[in-house]
């Protein structure tokens, strides 16, 4: 049976008509975990410094605004670079750099001279990432409200903050790309692509088929969520958290954060293709015992092997966002000196 054009989410379930002794494994479910692009605007000052490092996301489509322009509803999540705009969307999350005063955040004046002292290195934001070698020409001076935390600081001087005001999600940072040696270190890909993590609308948790008492990784998210069972249950995931293991009952679980909202679902299955697989196999192999063990060959299980080609990769993408970054600046001295 072949079905198409499956709404995002869509909830397949099939079932065998018919008891037997074994009635958890008659029915399995789907969830159509397929998500859209994340549709990003950059709005503001031109920085190919952003550019380059949000082209480098998955699943991710940038489209760019000139500050003279107004701001466009519909996106998922705002970038905005410097001052501003006279009115914000109504929707979608903001990434702030370098913003001006507004109601959203308040801004008095602008801080000169700064270093990173300090950072919440436990934050998902700032996983992998070490702020405190960046230098900091000018930053706007935040006053975070209540409802923000600051992950970073240059002594009591905010320089990073987030939270999540009316279900929106803000992160503000001081300062643009362009008056810090951000860009130029390997930490400023890694920091972009945590953010964009966390604004994106929440991803598809538990893609594909899940049995009993797996543990399910869910989106990383630094808001309360819970878990929802077949059966009702409700289990709690703590910010931060990002796994759930109560994977007991077949059947469709449930995502949901503030409010109720349903974020995401995922499905558990009982019972296995191979375990149904009852049929002869050629050339299986039959246990034994006694001296006839002694005589059959131990296979060696193969290395794993994938991990070092990982990290040669990570070590050319980060070589080439260093020498991306020393190409910039010689430019820039090149102007000025000509100047």
């Amino acid at each position: 049976v072949e079905v198409n054009d499956l709404p995002q989410g869509a909830i397949v379930q099939a079932k065998l008509d018919g008891k037997d002794a074994l009635a958890a494994d008659d029915a399995a479910w789907h969830v159509d975990t397929q998500t859209a692009p994340t549709r990003v605007l950059l709005y503001g000052a031109e920085s190919r410094f952003l550019e380059r490092a949000l082209a480098l996301l998955p699943n991710v489509n940038v489209f760019e605004a000139k500050p003279s322009a107004a701001v466009e509803a519909g996106y998922d999540v705002y970038v905005i670079n410097g001052p501003l705009p006279a009115q914000l969307p109504p929707t979608g999350n903001l990434l702030l750099l370098g913003p001006t005063n507004s109601a959203l955040l308040p801004v008095s004046g602008t801080v000169k001279g700064l270093a990173v002292t300090s950072q919440n290195a436990d934050n998902l934001l700032l996983r992998f990432v070490d702020l405190r070698s960046t230098s900091v020409a000018s930053a706007s001076r935040l006053a975070p409200p209540n409802w923000m935390e600051t992950l970073a600081s240059s002594g009591n001087v905010p320089l990073l903050t987030a939270g999540e005001n009316n279900g929106r999600k803000v992160v503000a940072l001081a300062f643009t790309p362009e008056n810090s040696d951000l860009p130029l270190q390997v930490a400023f890909p890694v920091l972009v692509d945590n953010l964009l993590r966390h604004l994106q609308p929440p991803a598809a948790a538990g893609v594909g088929s899940h049995r009993p008492g797996e543990t399910v990784q869910l989106s990383p998210s630094t808001t309360q969520r819970t878990v929802v069972a077949p059966d009702g249950r409700r289990s709690p995931v703590a910010p931060g958290e990002a796994s759930y293991a109560s994977t007991t009952a077949p059947g469709v679980y449930e995502v949901r954060g503030e409010g109720g909202k349903i974020l995401t679902r995922f499905a558990v299955n009982a019972g296995s293709a191979n375990e149904s697989r009852i049929t002869a196999r050629d050339g299986a192999p039959l246990a034994t015992s006694g001296a006839a063990a002694a005589d059959t060959p131990q296979q060696t299980p193969r290395a794993e092997r994938w991990w070092p080609l990982a990290a040669v990769a990570l070590l050319v993408l980060l070589a080439e966002w260093w020498l991306y970054g020393r190409t910039q600046t010689r430019g820039l001295r090149g102007r000025r000196s000509m100047a």
